[in-house]
């Protein structure tokens, strides 16, 4: 696969390794893409429990995630919120004994860190506010990013789409370190197509309704209230929602019951691999978000690029960062974000099409994804712009 050594990769990650966030999902991904490219892999996370996750099939399990990717897990000893702020303080313990060749950074803190450890880093960014709570500690983690990115060390700045690029080269990064790609999805999960039919068998879902679904967070920000709208304008489909902390599904069941609205399902959350399935069983797949999302004008939803690979019509809100990868009227339909009527209308243009103009979009949205976002191609655009001496070469 390589020649010589294999290249040791840390990915450095401040999240809980049972954390439910999209952005876990999009870090073990990567983690797998850079095992299957190569790279000596190994992901650390913590947990206040990380005896529970000792049997080395925890990642391949739960996310599909390359059996190659090592999980090492910092064991939590203080309250979250303390934690999330000193762990760099233990991560560098692990990184001195892991000895990588190159690390993965999210958080600027780590950054700082590795760099004064002599280790070359890559750091992603995926908003323009680097801590949401208070501006004080966003400046500061700011004015860090600035420093650090302009320390030899930092090879490469990744952002998850073209405008976070633009931002952060007018805030200061040198434009030369930066490259944009959005996120992506995984090619095995949705290499094969599963009819219709089987998938709605597998799901017990019903064969004669038209379904819509959405799959993603039940949070306020998410919009879901304009998801309930929909259903209560459209009675004749049937809306499946996939996703959600137990409070929040509990929450929206209440109001359905409330209304007498009985064509919304909520699944809950479910393991990411049966995310195809609920894609595949769909007729319509439905996007929505809100402005009050915080990352919402530079964000790279993940359903987005799994719902592209389903090839199914797709719903979506047209926020900047969507525009930059799905076109109305070829691989989309898009709406106008927090605007019902235009999503009302939207849906109805969806309903009023042709089945053999359906079908073309789906197939272009499919082959979109399979040429330009799947994990292991991100990750290629990445090594590839790495000096040769921190590159394994890639299988094609």
């Amino acid at each position: 696969m390589t020649n010589g050594m294999k290249k040791r990769l840390l990915y450095l990650h401040n999240s809980d390794v049972s954390s439910r966030a999209a952005n876990l999902v999009q870090v073990v991904s990567m983690c797998s893409a850079f095992a299957k490219a190569g790279y000596d892999t190994a992901l650390v996370l913590h947990s206040d429990t990380p005896g529970q996750y000792g049997d080395g099939n925890y990642l391949h399990d739960r996310f599909g995630c390359d059996k190659g990717v090592r999980l090492v897990l910092i064991r939590r000893r203080m309250p979250k919120r303390l934690f999330r702020h000193l762990n760099h303080i233990l991560m560098r313990r692990i990184v001195r004994h892991e000895k990588p060749d190159i690390c993965f950074v999210r958080d600027p803190r780590y950054l700082k860190m590795v760099i004064s450890e002599d280790i070359p880093a890559i750091m992603e960014l995926h908003n323009s506010r680097l801590h949401l709570g208070r501006r004080v500690l966003d400046n500061i983690f700011r004015k860090l990013v600035l420093k650090s990115t302009s320390h030899p060390l930092c090879l490469m700045v990744v952002t998850i789409s073209r405008m976070l690029a633009d931002y952060w080269v007018q805030a200061g990064i040198p434009s030369g370190k930066i490259i944009s790609l959005h996120d992506g999805f995984s090619a095995e999960m949705f290499s094969d197509v599963t009819d219709k039919k089987t998938a709605r068998e597998r799901l017990g879902l019903p064969h004669e309704k038209k379904i819509v679904v959405y799959t993603g967070n039940l949070q306020a920000n998410r919009g879901i209230n304009h998801i309930l709208g929909l259903a209560y304008d459209f009675p004749e489909l049937l809306f499946v929602l996939v996703g959600g902390a137990p409070a929040h599904k509990e929450h929206y069941q209440k109001e359905c019951e409330m209304t007498g609205m009985k064509n919304i399902i909520f699944e809950g959350h479910q393991p990411h691999h049966k995310i195809p399935d609920y894609l595949f069983a769909g007729d319509i797949l439905l996007a929505m978000w809100s402005k009050d999302v915080p990352t919402i004008n530079y964000c790279s939803p993940l359903k987005v690029f799994e719902y592209l690979a389903a090839g199914k019509p797709l719903l979506l809100p047209g926020y900047p960062t969507i525009y930059e990868v799905a076109e109305d009227g070829s691989d989309s339909f898009i709406a106008i974000p927090d605007d019902p009527k235009s999503f009302r209308e939207t849906l109805q243009r969806i309903l009023d099409e042709d089945e053999n103009t359906l079908e073309e979009m789906g197939r272009r949205a499919r082959e979109k994804a399979m040429a330009q976002y799947t994990w292991g191609m991100r990750v290629a655009a990445i090594v590839e712009r790495l000096p040769e001496e921190y590159r394994n070469n890639l299988i094609r």
